[in-house]
């Protein structure tokens, strides 16, 4: 829901109309309406849409946009982490009024806006946890830097139930490597049974890991489930090699059996060591990860909205011709200034607003040379301003 803050009392915002409107000459006046900015709202990441509702209503001195929508929405993973990782869950919603275009909009976020999820009806709960809480971002989209278009990010936290990947993969996993530790209490002399036994470890190693794949991520790079189960498979290795040296000092260099014994004790060490190791390291990421993306998902991190409306160069402009400069003739257009975005630093998004304004305040009008070479009549710049103090658009979203 967007609103247009004073739009009830701007006579062209009113008009029942969802078309480009022009004068009796067929020239563009720039002036639309409510219902044509309505028909502007895209969702860029979205596919299968079916629009429940679209209209707009009043709302004392302002006026409303409501747009309901179903459909699905579409998210890149970042699964560096997996099985511990969190995914933010966006939907974009753009407006088709370029930054530099005749009608550019200007997004904000009111201090009264109230956003959540409904998370008691989701229907991954055993995979996944939802966080109750959304996150409003402000930013552009557009195929080229040059033309962009201002939009509204809602973000959603989900984090992943690690258990069915810990008890299916990574636990027998665990298991399997640490099996080639008690090949050393075979008999030196008994090389055959050692290698036998080492190569079958290690081909189960390889069967789990077919055999695990179907419930791994297909992506070109390693997650932590990855790494941790190639490394117990790098541990296996090198333990059947240890064995196999084992084998060749008994059968070829005629090795004597105390000095056997001892190296296979150092071998036996060393693979003990590099298991335990493997396992404290990827414990402590594991813990590491889960503690960080606990507050990440119900904490700080779904808090942060960067101001990017303050930041960023490309959220230039004022909408409407800036409602405060409008001219029947010529263009103009400015960057607000930074107490038209009237964006509360110290708000949250729980408690922000999204608002589409348009500059209305004095500071920003051309120079008096300038409207009178490009305006017939200096009574329409008056009238303008008279209207630009009453009609301060902005659009709110009230919830979502």
């Amino acid at each position: 829901m967007f609103r247009f803050r004073g739009g009830r009392l701007d006579e062209h915002l009113v008009k029942d109309y969802d078309g480009f409107p022009m004068d009796s000459a067929g020239n563009p006046t720039f002036r639309p309406s409510a219902h044509w900015y309505l028909n502007q709202l895209e969702f860029p990441n979205g596919r299968d849409l079916k629009v429940l509702e679209s209209k707009v209503t009043d709302a004392g001195d302002d006026l409303k946009l409501i747009k309901r929508v179903e459909g699905e929405f579409f998210e890149c993973f970042e699964l560096q982490r997996f099985p511990f990782d969190v995914q933010d869950l966006g939907v974009t919603i753009s407006i088709n009024c370029a930054t530099d275009g005749p009608v550019p909009v200007v997004l904000q976020i009111s201090p009264s806006v109230s956003c959540g999820v409904n998370a008691e009806h989701f229907a991954y709960k055993d995979v996944w946890a939802l966080s109750s809480r959304l996150a409003l971002d402000i930013d552009t989209v557009g195929a080229t830097s040059e033309r962009r278009f201002p939009a509204i990010l809602l973000r959603a936290l989900v984090k992943r139930r690690p258990g069915f990947i810990i008890i299916n993969v990574a636990l027998p996993s665990l298991v399997i490597a640490m099996l080639p530790q008690f090949v050393f209490f075979v008999e030196v002399e008994l090389v055959s049974d050692k290698l036998s036994i080492s190569v079958a470890i290690l081909l189960t190693a390889v069967a789990l890991k077919f055999a695990t794949a179907q419930y791994l991520p297909q992506i070109p790079y390693l997650t932590l489930v990855d790494k941790f189960v190639l490394t117990n498979s790098l541990i296996i290795v090198i333990a059947t090699v240890f064995n196999a040296v084992l084998g060749c000092l008994v059968t070829w260099a005629k090795m004597e059996m105390a000095s056997l014994h001892l190296l296979g004790k150092i071998f036996y060490g060393t693979t003990c060591f590099m298991w335990i190791a493997c396992q404290v390291y990827f414990a402590r990421l594991a813990m590491y990860a889960w503690q960080h993306l606990a507050h990440s998902t119900m904490g700080e991190r779904s808090l942060e909205v960067p101001r990017k409306l303050q930041s960023r160069s490309s959220s230039a402009s004022t909408s409407y011709l800036g409602a405060g400069a409008r001219r029947w003739s010529g263009l103009w257009a400015r960057r607000p200034s930074a107490h038209e975005s009237n964006v509360d630093p110290s708000a949250t998004p729980s408690t922000r607003e999204s608002n589409v304004s348009h500059a209305s305040d004095a500071d920003g009008y051309p120079s008096e040379k300038m409207i009178l070479n490009k305006q017939p009549c200096r009574q329409s710049l008056q009238q303008s301003q008279q209207v630009a103090k009453a009609t301060n658009l902005d659009t709110s979203i009230l919830g979502c």
